[in-house]
């Protein structure tokens, strides 16, 4: 009964697992059913195609993997001698499935190389598109020339883009997957040019060539102003050929201009009650906008902005009457005038406006002096200097030259491009003291009110000078009218630092005359304060021992001799090395050489209070306090409320 019952269950086993068998076989059927045999492929002839079947899938990846259509397969060409014989085979046996595996495995195989071949040409032919774009854009670039110099004519010029180029150099080698279009805004520092295109010749030309130094870091730019760029020259070219020579005349008036805003109206009167007390006698201009820059209120803030007005108006008319107390305490020996900067000017406020108030003065010969600075002697005696009389034009030198600009002035600048004109290896200019013969600088001053007559200029975009501080300069330069420069670079007066009394902090820049005396004193952040200031650092270009300078005679030399040894600091930072040593004077700059005890070789430290400029500074200081006390006092007789 048991060994029946057994043999029951292994039959019924056995049916299970023969069932179980042929149905797996069936599936395989199934699923080989539409797999090449021998690798034999189906074609169809053109002429059996249906124009409305659609076309195969393309073959798509899914992750990592490759997954192919069942066309893919069908394609796919497998030599029929590499593939197992299958002839008489038993499909239903165990040998068929293992031959059919490895047939399948040599079609994988035999695809994937297929596949790896495919993808190795595709890269070829990719590398020939690549190279067949750089040839064209190697003969097209053939085609680009720069702006012809003079420019001759206002042509007619449409911008094309940004084209990028490597080795920071705007020749280098070029990247063109990383052009730009001509609104795209290009980070300063990047290298590439503007490519603009002659709309009458169809010319291409490159413009705005810019190595990684040729704009500030900080500087967006874009090749939608191109062609305002690559015109700009043909302009200054029109205002030369129009203006007369210069005018020369036996009959000369010449006088000071001060350019004030409300806020500085005691200040001015204190300069000129010192200017008087050097025994200076010449007539002053003081020029003052009728309507200052005013904010956009409304509501509540809208009073408040017409409060701002009518105490710029009152403290205009309190300066009026303290002008005409002036005049008439000097007997009318000297004049003090006021004159209003008109409608344009307002626009352009400071420090532009010094330029319309220099072009429209009364006097044929100005001495501008910045109203916030100190005279430290009576500067009449200028106007009589042969380097004034044959030029027509004193300027002063900044405390920066190529070398250490901070204004991104040298040789790599787009200012060089913009004006059309060579880089000029010279000192920056400190334009808040000017001496001009006006007659003998037309040119000059039509090409200054040119720099500025469009706001934002290029200038500003750019960032290509800082505000109107070297405008003089370049508009004598590129008129190739005459000036002179001092020779003295500026001193700088300092002190130290709270927490380190051997670092130097500068923060007066100290004007010398042609003699080397000190004229002119600038504070730079805010108004004097003559206690803080205890070192005055100079420099002497004859002061290293067993210095081999050139001599004074060759101006040329030892100018460039000056401009290499001259090197200042020029920031808080540089003060110091010490991270805890943050206390500093007021003012976010520092200028000067970092040691007090060790300057270095061409400088000197000198105590500020054994200069004869201390004396003067205790003397403005005085004149500030009387002025401002006479100033409230007036404007609480009329009721007004100074600022």
């Amino acid at each position: 009964m048991r060994t029946m019952r057994a043999r029951s269950l292994r039959w019924r086993g056995r049916r299970g697992l023969a069932t179980l068998l042929l149905l797996i076989m069936v599936i395989l059927s199934f699923a080989l059913v539409s797999l090449p045999v021998r690798g034999e492929v189906e074609t169809t002839d053109a002429d059996d195609m249906d124009p409305s079947d659609e076309p195969d899938e393309p073959e798509t990846t899914q992750g990592n993997m490759l997954v192919l259509s069942q066309n893919d397969l069908i394609e796919a060409s497998v030599p029929s001698s590499s593939l197992p014989d299958l002839d008489g085979v038993d499909t239903t046996s165990v040998a068929y499935h293992r031959k059919e595996y490895e047939r399948l495995k040599i079609l994988r195989t035999n695809l994937l190389r297929d596949l790896v071949e495919k993808e190795a040409l595709v890269h070829e032919l990719e590398a020939q598109v690549k190279q067949a774009v750089l040839d064209i854009e190697s003969e097209h670039t053939k085609l680009l020339k720069p702006m012809p110099s003079p420019r001759g004519i206002m042509r007619s010029l449409s911008c094309l883009g940004w084209k990028k180029t490597s080795q920071c150099q705007w020749t280098g080698r070029r990247n063109a997957a990383l052009d730009q279009s001509c609104f795209a805004l290009v980070p300063g520092g990047s290298a590439g040019y503007c490519e603009i295109k002659d709309d009458d010749t169809g010319d291409f030309y490159y413009v705005m060539r810019a190595n990684c130094t040729s704009i500030p870091p900080n500087v967006m730019h874009w090749c939608q102003v191109a062609p305002q760029f690559a015109n700009f020259p043909v302009e200054i070219e029109g205002i030369m050929a129009l203006l007369e020579p210069p005018v020369r005349t036996t009959v000369t008036t010449r006088g000071i201009v001060m350019v004030v805003r409300s806020s500085q109206i005691e200040r001015a009167f204190a300069h000129i009650q010192l200017l008087r007390s050097l025994g200076c006698m010449l007539p002053v201009e003081l020029w003052y906008f009728k309507k200052e820059r005013q904010s956009t209120f409304s509501g509540d803030l809208g009073a408040k902005a017409q409060e701002e007005r009518e105490s710029h108006e009152a403290r205009i008319q309190l300066l009026g009457s303290k002008v005409q107390e002036l005049n008439e305490a000097m007997g009318g020996a000297a004049t003090v005038t006021t004159r209003v900067l008109d409608t344009a000017s307002t626009q352009r406020q400071l420090p532009y406006a010094k330029i319309e108030a220099i072009a429209q003065s009364d006097f044929l010969e100005v001495l501008y002096i910045d109203v916030e600075a100190v005279t430290l002697k009576n500067p009449t005696y200028l106007f009589d200097r042969e380097e004034f009389r044959s030029t027509g034009a004193i300027f002063w030198p900044d405390l920066f030259h190529p070398v250490t600009t901070q204004s991104n002035i040298q040789p790599a600048s787009l200012l060089w491009e913009y004006l059309d004109m060579p880089f000029v290896d010279m000192f920056e200019q400190d334009s808040r003291q000017l001496l001009v013969h006006r007659g003998m600088a037309q040119k000059a001053l039509r090409l200054l009110d040119l720099f500025v007559s469009n706001q934002p200029s290029i200038f500003e975009q750019l960032q290509l000078v800082d505000k109107d501080k070297d405008l003089f300069r370049l508009a004598w330069l590129r008129s190739k009218t005459a000036f002179h420069m001092v020779s003295v670079p500026p001193s700088v007066a300092g002190e130290p630092f709270p927490n380190a009394q051997d670092r130097f902090c500068g923060t007066t820049v100290v004007q010398h005359d042609l003699e080397g005396d000190m004229l002119f004193m600038h504070h730079i952040p805010t108004a004097f304060e003559s206690q803080d200031l205890k070192h005055l650092l100079q420099f002497d270009w004859r002061s290293a021992p067993g210095n081999q300078a050139p001599p004074l005679s060759d101006a040329e030399i030892r100018e460039l001799y000056v401009i290499h040894k001259y090197q200042l600091g020029g920031s808080l930072s540089s003060a110091t090395t010490d991270p805890a040593e943050t206390s500093a004077p007021k003012g976010p700059m520092c200028f000067g050489r970092e040691r007090i005890s060790s300057p270095g070789s061409h400088f000197s430290v000198t105590p500020w209070s054994s200069t004869p400029a201390a004396t003067m500074l205790k003397r403005m200081d005085e004149f500030v306090r009387k002025t401002h006390q006479s100033f409230m006092a007036e404007a609480l007789d009329a009721q007004v409320s100074p600022e």
